[in-house]
C-alpha cells in the first residue's frame, strides 16, 4: 500500500509521470493500493486536479483519491475538506514544498480547522529545518492523523521528538533516504507511527520499498509498515 503516489504532467521534468507509468510500477512491484492524485491540481488548479483525480480512482479499487487544495487559492466555497469527503475523497494532500507558501497562513489554519469536521488524514509535505514543528504547532491536541512526507536524515529527530509528544503525528518513507532509518523509527516511535510512501513516478519507488524490505525489523513492522498502518490512518476506507 503506497501512501504518497501522483500522475500528469510535471513542467520542466522530462520523466514520464503519466497514469499508465503509475500503474505499471504498481504492478512491476506488486502495490495492490495507492493513494494518489493528479499533479494538475498541484501545479496548476486544484479544482480541476481534484476532478482529474476521481476520474482516474473511478472504477479502479486499486487507486485511492487525494484531493489537494491551494491555500493560495483558497476562500472556502466549493472546495471545503468536507465538500472534498463527499466527493469520495481520502485523504487531504497539500504542498507547501512546491507552491511556496508559509506553514503559518491564515488559509493553512482556515483549512485545517475545516479539516477537523472530516474524517480524512491529512498528508503533508516538511523537507526543511522547522516545517514539522510548525505544523505540528497547528494540529497540537486534535485527533485526526497527520502523516509528514519529506522527512529523512536531516530532519528525522525533529520529526521524532514531535512524535513522542503527539499521538496524531506520523510519517512516510519517500525521503527516509539513511540506512537505519526505518530501525530508529521503528525503535524511538514503533512501527506504527511510519507508512510507507513512494512519492512514485516523480521520484524512484525502489529505494523506499527496499529500504523497508532490507530493514533488520521484525516481519510483523514490516507488515505494519507497508499496509496496516495505512489501512489504519484511512479508517477502513481501503
Amino acid at each position: 500500500m503506497d501512501l504518497n503516489t501522483c500522475f500528469g504532467a510535471y513542467p520542466r521534468r522530462g520523466a514520464d509521470h503519466s497514469l499508465a507509468t503509475l500503474k505499471r510500477i504498481m504492478d512491476q512491484n506488486r502495490v495492490s493500493k495507492a493513494v494518489t492524485l493528479s499533479l494538475k491540481g498541484v501545479l496548476y488548479d486544484h479544482p480541476e486536479g481534484n476532478d482529474e483525480t476521481l476520474a482516474a480512482c473511478a472504477g479502479n479499487e486499486r487507486l485511492i483519491p487525494a484531493a489537494t487544495l491551494d491555500p493560495r487559492k483558497y476562500i472556502g466555497d466549493e472546495s471545503t475538506p468536507k465538500t472534498l469527503e463527499r466527493a469520495g475523497f481520502k485523504l487531504l494532500r497539500l504542498f507547501p514544498d512546491l507552491q511556496g507558501w508559509p506553514i503559518t497562513y491564515a488559509p493553512v489554519r482556515s483549512i485545517l480547522g475545516a479539516l477537523r469536521e472530516t474524517n480524512m488524514p491529512l498528508l503533508i509535505s516538511a523537507p526543511t529545518y522547522g516545517m514539522a514543528t510548525e505544523i505540528a504547532d497547528l494540529v497540537a491536541g486534535w485527533s485526526f492523523p497527520v502523516v509528514l512526507s519529506g522527512v529523512g536524515y536531516w530532519n528525522m529527530s525533529e520529526a521524532i521528538v514531535l512524535m513522542r509528544a503527539q499521538e496524531n503525528i506520523f510519517v512516510e518513507t519517500s525521503y527516509l533516504d539513511s540506512p537505519d532509518a526505518i530501525e530508529i523509527l521503528v525503535r524511538e516511535v514503533g512501527s506504527d507511527r511510519v507508512l510507507f510512501g513512494s512519492n512514485t513516478p516523480v521520484t524512484y519507488f525502489r529505494g523506499p520499498y527496499l529500504s523497508v524490505v532490507h530493514s533488520t525489523v521484525p516481519e510483523r513492522d514490516k507488515e505494519a509498515i507497508f499496509y496496516l498502518n495505512a489501512q489504519r490512518v484511512l479508517g477502513g476506507a481501503i
